[in-house]
Formats: C-alpha cells, sequence, structure tokens
C-alpha cells in the first residue's frame, strides 16, 4: 500500500514540474495562483558545512501582505508542503520523507509586499537513505508546496524536480 502511495506521489508531484530551460540545480517555478496574491517560491539546493539542504525562498510580489502560520511553511513537514526522492535508475522506487508531520508550532509570520523569507531543509535528517542514493547515481527531488495564508483565498500548488548528484 505504501509503494501505490509513494508512486501515486511521485506522479502527481511529477504532474507539477516544470524543467524548460531552468538550471539543473535551481528551479523557480511561479505560483499558479494570480501573482497579486500569492508567493513566488523559490527552490534551489546548497551544500554546506553539514551537507545537502533544500532552500525555500518565499516573496511577495503582490500589493498586500501575506501571513502564514509558522508551521505551514515550507522548510518544516506539513500537509502542505511534498518531497519525494527518486532514483534515476531505479523509477519504480520513490523514497518518501522519514520525519513526520510537525505539530502547530506557535506563531504567525507575515511577509510585506515586495518581502521575502527563507528557511532550509536538512535532505539527510529528511530522507536518510540520500547518502547511499547518490552514491549510486543521479537522484530526482520531486518537491510540491501549496502556500496556505491565513486570510484571503486559497492557494494553488506549485512544484518541480530538481537533479542531485553527488561530487566527484
Amino acid at each position: 500500500m505504501r509503494t501505490v502511495f509513494c508512486i501515486s506521489a511521485a506522479v502527481l508531484c511529477f504532474c507539477y514540474c516544470t524543467c524548460g530551460g531552468a538550471d539543473r540545480n535551481e528551479i523557480e517555478v511561479p505560483s499558479i495562483a494570480s501573482q497579486t496574491i500569492a508567493p513566488k517560491v523559490t527552490v534551489s539546493v546548497t551544500n554546506d558545512g553539514s551537507g545537502l539542504s533544500l532552500v525555500f525562498v518565499l516573496r511577495n510580489d503582490g500589493v498586500s501582505e501575506l501571513s502564514f502560520n509558522r508551521s505551514d511553511l515550507p522548510w518544516f513537514p506539513n500537509e502542505h508542503t511534498s518531497l519525494l526522492l527518486v532514483a534515476v535508475d531505479q523509477p519504480d522506487r520513490p523514497i518518501g520523507p522519514t520525519l513526520d508531520w510537525v505539530s502547530l508550532l506557535p506563531g504567525r509570520v507575515t511577509i510585506p509586499p515586495g518581502g521575502m523569507m527563507s528557511g532550509t531543509v536538512n535532505l539527510k535528517r529528511r530522507f536518510h537513505r540520500i547518502g547511499r542514493l547518490l552514491k549510486q547515481g543521479e537522484v530526482m527531488l520531486f518537491w510540491a508546496y501549496k502556500p496556505k495564508v491565513i486570510e484571503g483565498k486559497s492557494l494553488e500548488w506549485t512544484g518541480g524536480l530538481l537533479m542531485l548528484k553527488s561530487k566527484p
């Protein structure tokens, strides 16, 4: 049953991916919802001292502020963020994250018009097997995020695909 869920999630994530002309290590996908209310989501991968990290940047290109519950931000495990790994040589074995969703974190954050906010996901903590997978070859990281603002209309899913490979 879990395999069916993971494969379904991979197919759904793939449907939301846009890779045309993007750099292999960074993809910028604007939200499908109106840019006057939705944040622009940029995702990239960095390799700092603690390993690979996924960096989410939310930019408010709109004319009104956007407020979120802290636990609904994409760098926390929650029902609004989906991450999935698929080894290029094993496409029938998608790997979901090993962390559970966080409980409601206290606090609210606001991005003013023209402002931005960022956060990171430590990929080794989120996916315990990522090191072994990268030693075997390239890995596709599918991501999807549905911004949930506290007030305002429901926003659409946005997502993408990043290719990860180990350094030689």
